[in-house]
């Protein structure tokens, strides 16, 4: 085990790698950095190489790289070049309300899309598997910016029952949970489905029933633990996604989380903010996958990492 979770620590550390290279590189994706920093009118040759010296972009650029690459394990991404403050620590003051979105939208998830998916199993062919089906199926097909727009139109203006925007009481938390947790309820739900069908076909089931258990009593200590590992696989994907791709919601909703701090970002040029947003993803999806690994031996001890 201690040499498994090593191998995987190691792991992370070049995906980190990775995504600290793209990260710097972003900076250079649209030209010169420093044009940016100078407004047109006041720009000459000869203050655009003033800025350039001073803040090491006249450096090679494998130089450059080592010296971000050093910063960031210090914590330190440089200022906010809009903002004025440090790029690191205005991410963070959005970490909050995007935890607390993807959160709240990852519960919704589960309290719909399992017991969906055990009550669709247990009734195979029925109107309430194939309603499942067709729900699934349509928060599977239908774009989060189409939902989003169409609760707000209905709920927000038509009914006038639910704020349509910003962050305040739980009623602001309510569409874009909704919305973001959509795709993963469905997923959820036709995933358990097709588990605990392959499981409640297998011997020890049977046996579980002839040995007079109850239904409840064989799906919960019996076939639903054993149907958990592809659910809790396809979990851990779906909460790097919820976290790292809930910039269209927050958009939507102008929630001032992480995602729509990264979209202001870009339009504005503020590549230091873009940079810290691009690494700070990629440790949440590097861990999140980490600990979806070492997660198996919980569910099934005959899974050992040797």
């Amino acid at each position: 085990m201690t040499a498994y979770l090593l191998r995987r620590l190691l792991q992370v550390v070049i995906v980190l790698l990775g995504v600290s290279v793209f990260a710097f590189f972003i900076i250079y994706l649209r030209g010169d950095p420093v044009q940016f920093l100078v407004p047109i009118e006041h720009s000459t040759p000869e203050l655009l190489d003033e800025i350039r010296k001073e803040m090491g972009f006249a450096d090679p650029l494998h130089v450059q790289y080592f010296r971000f690459l050093g910063k960031a394990m210090r914590g330190d991404f440089g200022q906010s070049w809009q903002l004025r403050e440090p790029a690191l620590h205005v991410v963070l003051e959005r970490v909050g309300p995007t935890f607390q979105l993807g959160a709240t939208a990852l519960c919704l998830a589960l309290l719909i899309g399992v017991p969906a998916g055990v009550l669709a199993a247990t009734r195979r062919g029925s109107t309430i598997d194939l309603a499942a089906s067709w729900i699934a199926t349509f928060g599977r097909a239908v774009p989060n910016f189409w939902l989003g727009i169409m609760m707000i139109l209905v709920f927000g203006v038509l009914f006038q029952v639910l704020p349509i925007s910003g962050r305040g009481t739980w009623l602001h938390l309510v569409m874009p949970a909704i919305v973001l947790g959509s795709d993963a309820a469905a997923t959820q739900m036709r995933l358990v489905r097709s588990s605990l069908l392959e499981v409640l076909n297998q011997d020890y089931v049977r046996t579980a029933r002839s040995k007079g258990l109850s239904g409840g009593a064989v799906i919960a200590k019996h076939a639903l633990r054993n149907a958990l590992i592809p659910v809790v696989t396809i979990l851990g994907v779906q909460v790097a996604f919820i976290f790292s791709g809930s910039v269209v919601v927050e958009q939507v909703f102008a929630w001032p989380g992480l995602g729509r701090l990264i979209v202001q970002s870009i339009f504005r040029k503020d590549m230091p903010i873009v940079q810290v947003a691009v690494v700070f993803l990629g440790l949440i999806v590097a861990t999140i996958n980490l600990l979806v690994d070492l997660s198996y031996t919980l569910i099934d001890p005959r899974i050992q990492y040797d």
